[in-house]
């Protein structure tokens, strides 16, 4: 991790225990990345979220909700870090079932690191989350939607459940940049969203979402 160039973020499971995540905490002053968990003396909401969509895993709705978390690049399953010897066993099960859209790129001792694969999404209910202050720092998204050739398209753009504007896509191939404009949620995440409005025409493909300055 700590070689890597990329700015990106791991999610380290299993997680919700203080002793665990001040493991990945302690770790991350090492390799730099960034944590989607941590040690906060709370429970935030988001975490509830990530918990829950893990206990799901590797379900495709589970991993279709963790893409969502943006940076988001590796998912790490420590195996002996489990209390209970069948959640144990069952992360060991999941090496053999790679879930659609990620791969394994790495195991040492018990531990599998996975990847998210950058495949283009449907643009059916896609959104991506991430931090106030990375929102602050980075406030332009950039994304490329794909559409079949003379095959238009309207699509709204939602930041924090409000409208910044509406794109009017012609089909094929085209990079967008939006800029996102405050006010920022101080505890919660951001959420930025991209809603096609006709019903019933193909639904659309994003990709190559980055937020840059």
């Amino acid at each position: 991790l700590q070689r890597q160039q990329d700015d990106f973020a791991i999610l380290e499971w299993p997680t919700n225990n203080e002793g665990i995540d001040s493991k990945y905490v302690f770790w991350s002053l090492k390799h730099g990345k960034k944590e989607v968990s941590g040690v906060s003396g709370f429970f935030p909401p988001f975490t509830r979220r990530v918990v829950l969509a893990m206990s799901r895993f590797p379900a495709p709705a589970s991993v279709t909700w963790l893409r969502r978390i943006y940076p988001l690049k590796y998912l790490i399953i420590h195996g002996d870090l489990f209390f209970k010897p069948e959640h144990r066993e069952l992360a060991a099960s999941w090496v053999k079932q790679t879930p659609a859209g990620m791969e394994i790129v790495n195991t040492f001792g018990a531990t599998t690191v996975y990847r998210f694969l950058p495949t283009p999404e449907p643009l059916t209910d896609w959104r991506r989350t991430f931090s106030s202050a990375l929102a602050r720092n980075q406030s332009t998204a950039a994304f490329t939607l794909e559409a079949p050739a003379d095959t238009p398209a309207t699509i709204r753009v939602l930041f924090n459940g409000r409208h910044l504007t509406t794109i009017r896509h012609p089909g094929g191939r085209q990079q967008y940049r939006v800029p996102l404009k405050g006010p920022y949620p101080e505890a919660d995440r951001c959420v930025f969203q991209l809603v096609q409005e006709q019903a019933g025409q193909p639904s659309l493909l994003v990709s190559d979402f980055q937020l840059v300055r």
